[in-house]
């Protein structure tokens, strides 16, 4: 079975009312996860932890509360830091650079995000890839929910 990642931005668009086209696509998306193992991370609990409202933290960290939880490590720590001193992701966005580094560093297949501006981007894709060889990892897929 394929493993896929989850990054913040799918699951907060599960419930974001403020972009209904997104969140219908996020549904639909939602249905084709059975055919995965789904994973996220500590990062993804800690991002969703910090909603304001506590009904809609609540919802979005239940939606997650059945996938396998990932840990930062040190090999991921190193991969990080990797990806920003080559630019690859700004450091400001370095909880973008966590996501990636920890579905990389645990063999993930796919990594699936909303994130256009730093995450789901050619460049990205390229670089991270490109680092992922240097250090000796296999590469990845990065994709939004729509391309699945």
């Amino acid at each position: 079975m394929r493993r896929l990642y989850l990054d913040t931005s799918v699951i907060s668009a599960y419930y974001d009312d403020r972009e209904p086209e997104k969140r219908a696509q996020t549904r639909e998306f939602w249905k084709k996860l059975k055919d995965y193992e789904v994973y996220i991370s500590e990062i993804t609990i800690t991002e969703l932890n910090r909603e304001k409202s506590i009904e809609k933290r609540d919802q979005k960290v239940s939606l997650v509360m059945e996938f396998y939880e990932l840990r930062i490590t040190e090999k991921v720590g190193r991969l990080v830091d990797a990806y920003l001193e080559h630019n690859i992701i700004p450091k400001k966005y370095e909880g973008d650079a966590l996501h990636i580094a920890i579905a990389i560093i645990n063999d993930i297949d796919i990594l699936v995000s909303w994130n256009f501006k730093h995450i789901v981007k050619l460049k990205t894709k390229r670089e991270v890839n490109a680092i992922s060889i240097l250090e000796g990892y296999k590469t990845i897929e990065i994709i939004c929910p729509l391309e699945l």
